[in-house]
């Protein structure tokens, strides 16, 4: 299997660059809204799957969130 990984697939992935620093307000409105549908479906359809899906959204926002703190935080 020689000659299948290239410089072009070894290369480590770069973080995507959001313009004007717009990423938190983006992520903060992920995490509100996916938390406000993750408590609807919970009380209103029941339903565990959908529940977890968006509780997983959420965490996914604030771990997000917390990565471009300490990328951008002050030294």
């Amino acid at each position: 299997m020689a000659g299948i990984y290239t410089r072009e697939t070894a290369r480590t992935p770069q973080p995507v660059k959001i313009p004007n620093g717009e990423a938190r307000p983006v992520l903060w409105m992920v995490v509100v809204i996916s938390s406000v549908v993750n408590v609807v479906t919970s009380v209103t359809i029941g339903s565990i799957l959908i529940s977890n899906a968006f509780g997983l959204i959420v965490l996914a926002g604030i771990a997000a969130l917390i990565n471009d703190h300490y990328r951008n935080r002050r030294r």
